[in-house]
């Protein structure tokens, strides 16, 4: 039974068409570099000396990076291609995460950590219009599905990875430091990589139901039309749920690292049992954790 449901899976994605399977690739490659810098990036603050409340600063300027860029993201989803969203927001990641692994200046850290949130934050809203936009509607429950499985092998493969790759670099340079910068380097070149796949994919295939793109103006009379107090009831969990995963998931990485002494391999191999790619399950139901 389990192989015939994974065969299932398996031919419906092959039939989905060229451009989704483009896009799982890219969306694989964007979720491994993700899970390394998610992994990496507070252990290479504190190895700048960067405080709790500094690092608490700096994700949360991520995460309200995000929140400002989500709207207008999902009216540009309506209005231009998803190739050119997903290439350009591919490269401006990785330049963000570049900046993030290279600056020390608090200042600049904080600026950098907004503009990447808001960078981010496209991948997490692209899965739904993308699905919707190039897939048949037969086939769509199987492509979500393909999405969301490909982010969670990314996160195990990523932490994994993440983990060892100071290890690796130590062999060229033992200063803590170097080598998480340099860790975090990797993950940008990898993020990076996601502009590849995203590059090829074609033109629309229009395989949603509606055959054109709705003016500014309907797009704008559809807000008025929603029923906001149930769309408030609707996000006061996910609301409760992100308040307590902001106070403590961000910060597991250092609790492992000052509780009990482990290494970013062992930090990175009890996440790869374990995954929670926060830069992910937020936006699904992912900044930078």
């Amino acid at each position: 039974m389990p192989g015939r449901v994974i065969g299932e899976y398996v031919r419906a994605v092959q039939s989905s068409g060229r451009n989704a399977r483009l896009y799982l690739y890219g969306l694989f490659l964007c979720g491994l570099g993700q899970s390394i810098f998610s992994l990496l990036f507070n252990l290479y603050l504190r190895e700048l000396g960067v405080s709790d409340a500094g690092i608490g600063q700096i994700l949360s300027k991520i995460s309200l990076g995000a929140a400002v860029a989500a709207l207008p993201v999902a009216f540009l989803f309506r209005r231009v291609s998803s190739r050119a969203i997903l290439v350009t927001a591919g490269a401006l990641t990785a330049f963000t995460y570049l900046l993030l692994g290279s600056l020390v200046a608090p200042e600049l850290l904080l600026l950098a950590a907004f503009v990447s949130g808001m960078v981010v934050t496209t991948f997490r809203l692209s899965i739904a219009p993308v699905v919707m936009r190039e897939v048949p509607p037969p086939l769509r429950p199987y492509l979500f599905s393909a999405a969301f499985t490909v982010l969670f092998l990314a996160a195990i493969a990523g932490s994994a990875l993440g983990g060892a790759m100071p290890h690796l670099f130590s062999a060229i340079r033992e200063t803590p430091r170097l080598t998480l910068r340099w860790s975090l380097w990797a993950a940008c070149a990898i993020t990076l990589l996601a502009s590849i796949p995203f590059y090829r994919m074609g033109g629309w295939t229009q395989a949603a139901e509606e055959e054109r793109t709705p003016s500014l103006w309907e797009q704008v009379r559809e807000l008025t039309e929603v029923d906001w107090v149930l769309q408030l009831k609707l996000a006061l969990p996910a609301t409760l749920i992100g308040l307590g995963a902001g106070l403590i998931i961000p910060f597991l990485n250092l609790y492992f690292r000052d509780r009990f002494g482990l290494t970013a391999g062992a930090i990175g191999i009890l996440r790869s049992r374990a995954p929670f790619p926060s830069s992910w399950r937020r936006s699904c139901s992912g900044p930078v954790s």
